[in-house]
């Protein structure tokens, strides 16, 4: 293998970063329209071999520091196979600031199962569901909702209460960890600045006295949304913290990120829900099953620690 230059992205370099890897994940990939936003809190870093960009990636220092997240790794066609990108990651943790040396990733059960036959740990499990609508379907179906009771935005001083209280950890985080936009976070203070750049979180409460966590009374349950335009069109995801079995709930929370979304998606909508492993889905297909959508995948991703040297 040619030997490879790293070196940290800025936002000059957007033009090179997308033509490393294109038409991604069947047109769902995020790296367009989330480059620029992603450089405010994540480092990108790329590999050159003779001035051509071979490779790219986010990574971040999370939990305090303790972990590096990694998200949107690409290597160009023709130069897979090589080693390159797990040079990229050693690069990565020795130009981060930390002293960690493992890293989170989140990946299908098939690479999982791989991961794991060397020192890797298996942190949580997630259920995913994925569907398909579009706006001209979606939208009049949203309107027809907006005079219901919706779930309530909340600020990053009710959130870091939820996190932090352990009647809340018990309800909705039985893992001790916070999955959004497919980072799993530990619930900590430090998180929580981090996790509000990136999505907009609702809880299912509505009267502030039910704000009492430590005293048993939190809201039923909660939830996260984060939107990208994308080749195919606009992905949303939302993940569910609580129990989904509950219709009107569930529902509600779908509908007010949903709302929030739609005016600015493209026509093409693809859905991107993730819930607790242990929950029955059927409420939730019968939810999305209204909103004229189509089911395209149900999966289980997995949330990996594994070591940059592996």
């Amino acid at each position: 293998m040619a030997n490879v230059r790293f070196r940290k992205t800025n936002a000059d370099d957007y033009d090179e970063v997308i033509a490393v890897r294109e038409h991604l994940y069947d047109g769902l990939d995020y790296i367009k329209d989330m480059y620029h936003h992603f450089l405010k809190t994540e480092t990108g870093f790329a590999g050159y071999i003779n001035n051509i960009m071979v490779s790219f990636v986010f990574a971040a220092a999370i939990d305090d520091n303790a972990r590096v997240s990694v998200r949107a790794a690409r290597v160009r066609k023709g130069y897979e196979g090589q080693g390159i990108y797990k040079k990229m990651r050693q690069y990565c943790m020795m130009n981060l600031p930390t002293k960690a040396n493992t890293m989170l990733l989140t990946v299908s059960p098939k690479i999982s199962e791989k991961l794991l036959k060397g020192p890797a740990k298996l942190i949580l499990k997630r259920n995913v569901l994925e569907y398909t609508t579009t706006k001209t379907s979606l939208k009049p179906l949203l309107v027809s909702k907006q005079n219901s009771t919706l779930p309530m935005h909340v600020d990053k001083s009710y959130f870091h209460d939820v996190i932090l209280s352990q009647n809340s950890k018990r309800h909705f985080f039985p893992e001790n960890k916070i999955v959004v936009f497919s980072v799993p976070y530990e619930l900590m203070s430090a998180n929580v600045e981090r996790i509000f750049s990136q999505t907009d979180i609702l809880a299912s409460c509505s009267d502030a006295k039910q704000w009492e966590f430590d005293n048993g009374i939190y809201p039923k349950m909660i939830s996260a949304c984060t939107s990208h335009q994308c080749e195919f069109g606009t992905m949303i995801y939302i993940d569910l913290f609580g129990f989904i079995g509950d219709e009107k709930m569930t529902s509600d929370h779908i509908h007010a990120h949903l709302l929030r979304c739609v005016d600015g998606s493209k026509e093409n909508i693809a859905l991107y829900l993730t819930y607790q492993l242990i929950e029955d889905n059927e409420t939730l297909q019968r939810i999305l099953s209204k909103l004229r959508g189509k089911k395209t995948c149900e999966q289980v991703f997995h949330c990996i620690e594994t070591s940059v040297l592996q």
